[in-house]
């Protein structure tokens, strides 16, 4: 399944500061301006973001399990990813930069190297380290700024009591017009009507099917900034379905605390081609 790349990597992997966590409210339509606006203007901005602990539950085919790590986000340069059982011995170590992805398996004393070539082929889908890091810090990717430059071919509206973005307009007889598909991909985030955090984000491979869902829960505030704590991620392919959770327990935004990535000179190296 090819979304169980993105799976993998999880594995591995001012009035903004006066915000609301939303509850039921009437919402009103916004023009697009309005809408990028208030994404940009309230995006929760940080150096580094440090996860002291977190726990990942697995129910994929084959893998039914709870796993714990941390991980410590380098704004735009690293994310560095320990994972360990419930026993607290680190089984693996990650590092996803922009120029590459490594992962040191502690029990089989292999590291392996991969890179974003690779997995775009794989996925269907260009695929680069900022993709990744928008996804664990509750950002919308993009490869400009946000601005309307970005998003000027995405339809907006309201939906489910929230604002949307989509690549692709729907007409009354239900058919999609595709305005901005890059390999044939449907793209869809909803965002928070009071503080525009984003809620969720989905990507769908039209031609074959396969489709990604991301959901953002349980936010808090910090520093009079609001982030998730529980990201739900649920994907399909072929009939295939696969669930990832992971839920931050601990958080350091901008912390003097960080996680290492050394090389150990003795393990076997493999390069995934």
């Amino acid at each position: 399944m090819k979304f169980y790349y993105i799976f993998f990597l999880i594995i591995l992997t001012s009035c903004a500061s006066k915000k609301k966590i939303a509850g039921v409210i009437d919402v009103k339509p916004i023009s697009a301006s309005k809408l990028l606006d208030g994404i940009s203007e309230n995006q929760f901005v940080f150096d580094n973001l440090y996860i002291k602990k977190f726990d990942i539950d697995l129910d994929v085919p084959g893998i039914n399990m709870t796993l714990r790590g941390s991980m410590f986000i380098q704004t735009d340069s690293q994310i560095v990813v320990s994972v360990t059982p419930l026993l607290g011995i680190e089984v693996a170590r990650a590092l996803i930069s922009p120029s590459q992805l490594v992962l040191i398996d502690r029990t089989k004393k292999k590291i392996y190297y991969s890179d974003y070539a690779l997995l775009s082929k794989k996925l269907g889908m260009p695929l680069n380290f900022s993709m990744i890091q928008s996804l664990f810090i509750n950002q919308v990717y993009c490869d400009k700024s946000i601005d309307y430059e970005c998003f000027k071919d995405f339809d907006h509206g309201i939906q489910d009591g929230m604002y949307f973005l989509k690549n692709y307009k729907q007409k009354q007889n239900s058919r999609r017009i595709k305005s901005r598909v890059v390999n044939d991909l449907f793209i869809q985030y909803l965002f928070d009507p009071l503080n525009f955090t984003v809620k969720s984000f989905h990507i769908e491979q039209t031609k074959s099917g396969d489709l990604m869902n991301v959901h953002y829960n349980d936010f808090k505030e910090f520093n009079g900034n609001i982030f998730p704590t529980k990201i739900d991620v649920d994907g399909s392919s072929k009939g295939t379905i696969a669930k990832v959770g992971v839920t931050y327990l601990q958080i350091e935004f901008n912390s003097s605390n960080s996680i290492g990535f050394k090389v150990p000179e003795k393990y076997e190296v493999i390069y995934i081609q």
